[in-house]
């Protein structure tokens, strides 16, 4: 049992993010490439709580390290942000019933973008999952925010989002990129935001 000061299986998760990292590098790599190239007990759910832990992140349909393991002491800090905000976010999402306390929205151009953020771990499934769970008959579209490092990553799943062909579409409603911006002062802790606008 973990004590209160520790963090359950660290070491194990260490061990699989370090052979992650000397295997693959900063290329994806899948679970069952994993299974094959690296001995770590229980390989897949160690897997789970790396991703928890922010030490791998889901990429498309495979995993990449999040930060290579001589990144800036700035840069390991800005994988516990993203940690600390997803749960923030998570916990605002939840009420009596399990309803978001208050939807975040942001206006441009007189129109406005109910805040989505997306966290480091998330994938497109969960990103569409949050979208269709908004109410959005009040609004032109949704915002996606993330650390500014993802911004790259964001439009990726942005482009997939706003697919021109609506039956490759994954949303209910189509959307189309509108406008993007980077946020914040200190760089750690920029802010991207890709704003979608219903069609």
């Amino acid at each position: 049992m973990a004590s209160a000061n520790r963090l359950p299986r660290l070491e194990t998760c260490i061990d699989l993010y370090l052979a992650a990292s000397d295997r693959y590098g900063s290329d994806s790599f899948t679970v069952e490439q994993l299974d094959r190239d690296v001995s770590i007990p229980d390989t897949r759910r160690t897997l789970e709580l790396v991703i928890a832990y922010g030490l791998v992140v889901p990429d498309e349909s495979a995993y990449r390290i999040a930060r290579e393991p001589n990144a800036s002491a700035d840069a390991w800090e800005s994988v516990a942000r993203d940690r600390a905000r997803l749960i923030r976010e998570a916990i605002a999402r939840r009420n009596d019933d399990g309803e978001a306390t208050e939807t975040r929205v942001l206006t441009h151009e007189a129109n406005e973008y109910v805040s989505v953020f997306v966290a480091t771990s998330d994938d497109l499934d969960a990103i569409v999952e949050r979208i269709e769970s908004l109410s959005l008959k009040d609004y032109d579209g949704v915002v996606l925010r993330a650390p500014g490092n993802d911004a790259n990553r964001i439009q990726r799943f942005a482009d997939r989002l706003c697919d021109s062909t609506p039956s490759e579409s994954p949303l209910s409603i189509p959307h189309q990129k509108e406008y993007s911006d980077v946020t914040g002062n200190a760089k750690t802790e920029l802010e991207f935001q890709l704003y979608l606008k219903q069609c």
